[in-house]
């Protein structure tokens, strides 16, 4: 009986292991054919006429993910948009006119930029997109004959310094001398923890935690528990887990911010911001900006705002203002850098750094 029982017993945790590393596996795949239909939902999307309203301030989304959908459907016609297929839509009885005004606004955009670039003779106008990771600007436009130039479009606002972000580094990058997540595995995570009552045994290893945190998506159980737990315990808890959130990056960036490696803040700048130029849509108008050199060289840091963001100053009049923030739920997954630029000569209220 004794060996029966300690067989069955085995047996019993065997199959209860391997259903759970197959649930596991199944959240993982339903993740990813979610992220993968919304993909091709974008890739396949074909402009209707109606599409033109993506192009009207009403048409902003109210969530990050309709942003992001909207934002892909937009870069698609642009692309497509000088060519012979949106002819069709041109001539539409009830959205014509609006298409012939963007379709007038995006060429006479990028003639202007032609100018700019000194180039004078070219037999046509290619646009190719490049959105994505591998590249820092959504199109390269081939001014034919002539030569190239790098643009990023965005809609809404009229320049750069009006944008709520004109660059989103990973915070994985060693701007400070301690990278946030290290810090907030050391310092925070066992308070999320201690809110959704989930065993410090279930927590990862740190190399293991930090393997997977600056990725949108992980296959680990801890994150999914963490989603999991989101979703099933409650809105208080949830804003116990927020305030969690904001405190340890208040803290991070009043411990780490004065120790900002600028050298490397300009290096990445530079790298991702050198010879691009902004096109932004608004009110049937597209702007043209682009980043000065000098507005891309980090020069000091001033101080923190508020709870989360860190301010260095550029060029004389120009200030960078960093947002460090969680981009796939507060203390789950992602932390990232936005970052926004202001022209002016005032200095915004600042908490020096210590």
């Amino acid at each position: 009986m004794s060996v029966c029982r300690t067989t069955t017993s085995h047996f019993f945790l065997t199959n209860m292991t391997t259903l759970t590393a197959l649930h596991s596996s199944i959240l993982l795949l339903q993740e990813s054919i979610k992220i993968l239909s919304t993909k091709l939902d974008t890739v396949l999307q074909v402009p209707t006429a109606a599409s033109i309203l993506l192009f009207t301030q009403s048409s902003k989304g109210t969530g990050r993910d309709k942003n992001d959908s909207s934002n892909k459907q937009r870069e698609k016609i642009l692309e497509t948009l000088l060519s012979n297929e949106t002819a069709k839509l041109i001539e539409d009885p009830t959205y014509g006119s609006q298409w012939r005004t963007l379709h007038s606004a995006w060429k006479g955009a990028l003639e202007q930029l032609a100018v700019k670039k000194g180039y004078t003779h070219y037999s046509d106008i290619k646009v190719e997109s490049k959105g994505g990771r591998g590249y820092n600007y959504d199109y390269l436009v081939n001014y034919v004959g002539a030569g190239e130039a790098k643009v990023e479009f965005k809609f809404g606002g009229t320049s750069v310094s009006t944008l709520p972000e004109y660059f989103n580094p990973d915070a994985n990058k060693p701007f400070q001398p301690v990278k946030y997540a290290d810090f907030f595995y050391d310092k925070h995570l066992d308070s999320v923890l201690s809110v959704y009552d989930i065993p410090k045994t279930d927590k990862p290893s740190k190399e293991i935690y930090l393997k997977h945190v600056h990725s949108n998506s992980s296959s680990l159980p801890f994150f999914n528990t963490l989603y999991d737990k989101e979703k099933s315990d409650g809105t208080e808890k949830y804003k116990a887990k927020a305030t969690i959130s904001h405190a340890s990056i208040q803290e991070y960036l009043h411990l780490y911010g004065a120790s900002t490696d600028l050298a490397l803040l300009t290096s990445e700048f530079q790298r991702s911001q050198s010879e691009k130029t902004f096109l932004l849509y608004q009110d049937g108008v597209f702007h043209i900006d682009q980043i000065k050199d000098e507005e891309l060289i980090a020069k000091s840091v001033i101080g923190v705002q508020g709870d989360s963001l860190l301010i260095q100053s550029a060029a004389p009049g120009t200030v960078h203002k960093m947002l460090l923030r969680w981009k796939n739920h507060h203390c789950v997954l992602l932390p990232a850098w936005q970052i926004s630029m202001i022209r002016k000569s005032a200095t915004p209220t600042l908490t020096p750094s210590c």
